[in-house]
Formats: structure tokens, C-alpha cells, sequence
């Protein structure tokens, strides 16, 4: 199981990162979204967690839309158009469903090891993770009505939150890494 969270860990790192040259993003999400999938589906074999593969469901459809952004071009900071709304709207659920999965299934592995204090440490951090995610979708659907200064620092807000908010789920991915690689050693 190390090797699958460790694959999982590193997809939300490349999920992270972008590095641009010009317009073309030379590192784009979906490389670290196939990452987070096949360390999923790696999970799903050994643990038969059905969580696992609900999870999967969700990163395949935040990965379209992320292939759908490309194509349409729908930049959040310049396109207010319905289509970019429903877009981002449906990404942000789709992520808050998919990682929300994600931290179920692997509370439910926690149960077959004596670490009641990382599951329950798991259990807040998924708790934390929804009701961030889901105050930011809120607030980034109402975003068109906003005055366009107030939404810039709003913007830069959300992004600086749900950053934060992505390296703490990266964090927990490799604490339990680590932890299976000590029960197992």
C-alpha cells in the first residue's frame, strides 16, 4: 500500500504545480489526476474498498472537465460566462466528492491496524476538507454579482485557501504513506 499512496501523494504534488512556458502549461492537472486514479485503482485491488473506486469516478470526471477547460480556454479570472461557471462549479464538486471517498476508503483501511488516533485525525481532516471546498464553490458561484475589485482579492483569497487546503490532503496522504510503511517494516 505504500507504493499507492505514495503515487497518490505525488499526483496531488503535479496537481499543484504548474509550470508554464507562454500560455502551454508543460505539467497540466490530468498527468497528476492519472496519478491519484492509478494509485487508487492499485488501492481498490488489495483492499476491495468500494470507496476506492467511487473515488475514481469523480477524479475521472474532474479530469474531463480539466480537459475541458483546455479546450473552451475558461479562465475564471477573465470569462464570466455560464459556461465557465458550470464548469468550475461542477470541478469543485466533483474534487470534494472524489477526495472525500478517497479519505472514507482509507479510514476504512485505518480500521484493520491499531491507529485510532491517525483514523480519527483523518476523519477531521475529510470533515475540514468538505466544508472549506464547499464554502469556496459557494462563494465562487456567486462571484459573477461581486464588484470586480473585491473579486480579485476574493479570488486570491480562495486560491491561497484551497492551496493550503490541498497541501494538508497531501500531508495526510503521507502520513498514513508512512504509517503503513512502518506497520509493514
Amino acid at each position: 500500500m505504500y507504493k499507492d499512496l505514495n503515487k497518490i501523494f505525488w499526483g496531488i504534488i503535479l496537481t499543484l504545480i504548474d509550470i508554464n512556458i507562454g500560455w502551454f502549461d508543460i505539467l497540466p492537472d490530468f498527468i497528476g489526476y492519472l496519478l491519484i486514479i492509478d494509485g487508487l485503482a492499485s488501492l481498490y485491488n488489495k483492499t476491495k474498498q468500494m470507496e476506492f473506486n467511487i473515488s475514481i469516478v469523480f477524479f475521472v470526471l474532474m479530469m474531463s472537465l480539466s480537459i475541458l477547460f483546455r479546450i473552451y480556454n475558461a479562465n475564471i479570472m477573465q470569462d464570466f460566462t455560464a459556461r465557465s461557471m458550470i464548469l468550475t462549479t461542477l470541478s469543485q464538486i466533483f474534487q470534494i466528492l472524489s477526495v472525500f471517498y478517497m479519505y472514507t476508503g482509507i479510514i476504512n483501511i485505518l480500521n484493520n491496524f491499531d491507529s485510532e488516533e491517525l483514523k480519527e485525525y483523518i476523519k477531521l481532516s475529510r470533515r475540514n476538507y468538505v466544508y472549506v471546498f464547499l464554502i469556496t464553490t459557494f462563494i465562487m458561484t456567486l462571484s459573477p454579482i461581486m464588484s470586480i475589485n473585491n473579486l480579485q482579492y476574493l479570488l486570491f483569497f480562495i486560491g491561497i485557501v484551497d492551496l493550503v487546503v490541498l497541501i494538508k490532503w497531501a500531508y495526510n496522504i503521507r502520513l498514513v504513506r508512512n504509517h503503513y510503511s512502518r506497520e509493514l517494516n
